[in-house]
């Protein structure tokens, strides 16, 4: 006996409670019709290099700023940890969506980079998380198609790394002055910093 056909219900699309917030994407899934994709806006002339960005803030405008061709905005978060955890929630709540958003609407993507979940135990025991978080903002000054850092400073300091490594010649000095001014356990420092003699300058 030959199996029968059966005809299946037609699906309606189903409204849920985010897109009644957009009535675009609304109106589009009760006609079937998806929004058109955004126009993409034309690149504005922006500083792409260190050199440039301090021409910027300097004022100095003698020369034409070169073409920046990224359509990315890439922010570094910077602040103290404990003191600002309810600040930085709430602008992952309620600032960066609509940032986000509007970065979408003019063909951006935006990105933030957050060393709250960034820094593992290892780079803290290792003292490599300043030289982390140094690169990471680096690489925003690089990638960014303008801001790229925002600080929120409140009356707390932060920690303060013990360097990686220091230049030979620094750490002379310091070792010097720390042994005039009769610090302690400066034979402490001398045992847990070596020099690299590979290192160029040596470290």
């Amino acid at each position: 006996m030959a199996a029968k056909a059966k005809i299946l219900p037609k699906l309606k699309p189903i409204i849920g409670r985010k897109d009644e917030n957009r009535p675009d994407i609304a109106a589009g899934l009760k006609k079937n019709v998806l929004p058109k994709k955004p126009e993409l806006q034309p690149l504005k002339t922006i500083p792409t290099n260190k050199l440039e960005f301090n021409r910027l803030i300097t004022g100095d405008f003698t020369q034409d700023f070169s073409k920046q061709t990224s359509r990315l905005f890439r922010i570094f978060l910077s602040s103290t940890f404990s003191d600002f955890k309810v600040e930085r929630n709430e602008i992952y709540r309620r600032v960066f969506p609509s940032i986000r958003q509007r970065c979408a609407q003019l063909g951006y993507e935006f990105q933030v980079v957050d060393m709250r979940w960034g820094v593992s135990d290892t780079a803290d025991t290792d003292h490599t998380a300043d030289i982390m978080c140094m690169d990471e903002i680096e690489r925003c000054i690089e990638l960014s198609a303008g801001l790229n850092f925002i600080y929120l400073i409140g009356n707390r300091y932060g920690y303060m790394y013990v360097p990686l490594g220091i230049d030979q010649e620094e750490f002379e000095q310091f070792i010097a002055v720390a042994r005039e001014e009769k610090i302690a356990n400066v034979d402490l420092i001398e045992k847990w910093f070596q020099l690299d003699k590979n290192s160029v300058p040596s470290k």
